[in-house]
């Protein structure tokens, strides 16, 4: 997965793509969008390179509403070009699972155990 993203031309913007673990939030709907909000320099990126299948098979959509995922995430990227990063890890929070792991190494993550059939 990649994602297209034009931050701003300050420094502490291309610093913080730098860093690894960076907060932000994760917004899936027919598109896959990454926001970054404040106190972060405010800037949403799209994803691209996304299945929803497998998606879904490490994150549980939530009901009703315009996304299917809405959730504080932690993501790291690599600079590929100009505006376009490769999307090295991402992790979703889930209040009954916790972080989960959605891509690892730049490849989706092996599934966690979140259908049981008992929770």
């Amino acid at each position: 997965m990649n994602i297209i993203l034009l931050p701003p031309g300050d420094l502490t913007a291309k610093n913080m793509l730098r860093q690894s673990d960076i907060p932000c939030i994760s917004m899936v709907s027919d598109t896959f969008e990454i926001v970054f909000v404040s106190p972060l320099p405010a800037m949403v990126g799209e994803v691209t390179g996304w299945d929803r299948k497998l998606l879904s098979a490490r994150a549980p959509a939530g009901g009703g509403g315009k996304y299917t995922h809405h959730r504080p995430s932690l993501i790291c990227l690599e600079a590929l070009a100009d505006g376009l990063f490769k999307i090295v890890s991402l992790k979703m929070f889930y209040e009954s699972f916790g972080w989960l792991k959605i891509l690892e190494g730049g490849e989706y993550a092996k599934p966690g155990p979140i259908w049981d059939e008992d929770v």
